[in-house]
């Protein structure tokens, strides 16, 4: 069998990465800077191709091309178990298209520069036509990469509404009068609001948001703050709508149907209505209408979740302490610096009694750029051994008996 000539490192690299260049540059955050380019995940993707087609090489220059054709779909096939044992444990929400694509990538990324190579081994004509093809396609797919990234870029808004880098201040607007003796139920930040039994743990699920639940016939969810759109999202029944207020902080409103004609870039003002609020049915009180926000502040390149209370004006607070005795449903296991009835809990079933800061990871909002910060480095900061437990954020690690 004659031997795998060394041009098959050049094509096969520049094949590599030219398919995969959108993987490579994203998993740093997007077009490539010093920082981004040394990210470990950067690294880690960028290694890769390298590896292989070393591997690869000694390999066909073993083995028949087929052998090694059969031996990648192997490959694919033994790396799509980890995905199957994922959606099986709830980590994943699809499955036969990851498999497919697992099974089939190492065949494309392989074969297909075997062949090239092969071909480029004729004369060096074919080399240089070849290699300038490869170079073209690299450049193509980097400059599809730019224009995704400024695409991106100008999805997330750039002007600033309220020119401002201070903190907003909320106020609860409601659709007519809100009557504090209608709630029913109340989840105040800080505690950990759900606990779920998997074989490797429990895991917690921190509450990094505040919300209430009223019998009442209002549907409107209504703005608290001014400020620009820069998420609305419909998943299912309920979605997300997010505006950001100056240059560091967001306001996301959770379990809202949102009106779909609020576009990124709309601008807005307190009281302005956002969408829908969920209603759901409750076993022991009915329908219940469920009101949520997130507020999240911008810490350099991280993004921090911070207690919605704090930044509510004093009519908007007193009305929020009244939901809260009011509140048909509590939890002796929350114990706040302002009372039983608080809604910071910092004590008792509470995240913030570790973490001694009542801020949470929360880079999947403010805005769609990546950061350079994943919820495992965030828990892994914390020097508390957690780690992520599932697909929806909960953690795996505290010992705490809420229930």
């Amino acid at each position: 069998m004659k031997k795998i000539p060394t041009w098959f490192f050049p094509i096969t690299l520049l094949w590599i990465y030219a398919f995969s260049i959108f993987g490579i540059l994203e998993a740093g955050g997007g077009l490539p800077t010093w920082e981004k380019i040394f990210h470990w995940e950067s690294l880690m993707v960028i290694g890769a191709p390298i590896a292989a087609a070393i591997i690869f090489y000694f390999l066909f220059n073993k083995f028949k091309w087929w052998l090694v054709f059969i031996l990648t779909l192997v490959l694919g096939a033994l790396m799509s178990i980890e995905m199957v044992l994922q959606y099986s444990s709830g980590k994943m929400d699809s499955l036969f298209g990851e498999i497919v694509f697992t099974i089939l990538i190492w065949p494309v990324l392989i074969i297909i520069p075997y062949f090239l190579t092969k071909l480029a081994d004729r004369s060096k004509w074919w080399k240089i036509i070849i290699i300038v093809i490869l170079l073209i396609f690299l450049a193509v797919q980097c400059y599809r990469l730019a224009v995704s990234e400024k695409s991106r870029d100008n999805d997330l808004i750039s002007e600033i509404f309220p020119d401002t880098d201070g903190a907003p201040v909320l106020e609860l607007a409601w659709d007519g009068e809100l009557d504090p003796k209608t709630a029913t139920r109340y989840t105040p930040y800080g505690i950990w609001e759900a606990q779920i039994e998997y074989e490797d743990g429990i895991a917690y699920e921190p509450a990094n948001e505040m919300q209430f639940y009223l019998i009442t016939d209002k549907e409107n969810f209504l703005a608290a703050a001014p400020g620009i759109v820069i998420q609305n999202e419909l998943h299912g029944e309920s979605g997300l709508l997010t505006v950001r207020y100056g240059k560091n902080y967001s306001i996301t409103y959770m379990h809202i149907i949102p009106d779909e004609k609020i576009e990124p870039g709309t601008k807005i003002e307190i009281g302005d209505v956002l969408g829908k609020m969920e209603k759901r049915n409750n076993p022991t009180w009915g329908e219940e209408t469920w009101w949520e926000i997130q507020i999240t502040k911008k810490e350099g390149n991280k993004y921090r979740s911070v207690p919605p209370y704090d930044y509510f004006s004093k009519e908007s607070k007193e009305i929020l302490n009244a939901i809260a005795d009011n509140s048909k449903e509590t939890n002796n296991f929350w114990i706040a610096a302002e009372g039983s009835h608080g809604w910071t809990i910092i004590d008792g079933c509470s995240w913030i009694k570790y973490t001694k800061t009542p801020s949470w990871w929360a880079s999947n909002r403010f805005d769609s750029k990546n950061q350079f910060e994943s919820q495992e480095e965030f828990l892994d900061s914390l020097g508390l051994g957690w780690r992520v437990g599932d697909k929806d954020g909960r953690i795996i690690g505290p010992t705490d008996k809420c229930q």
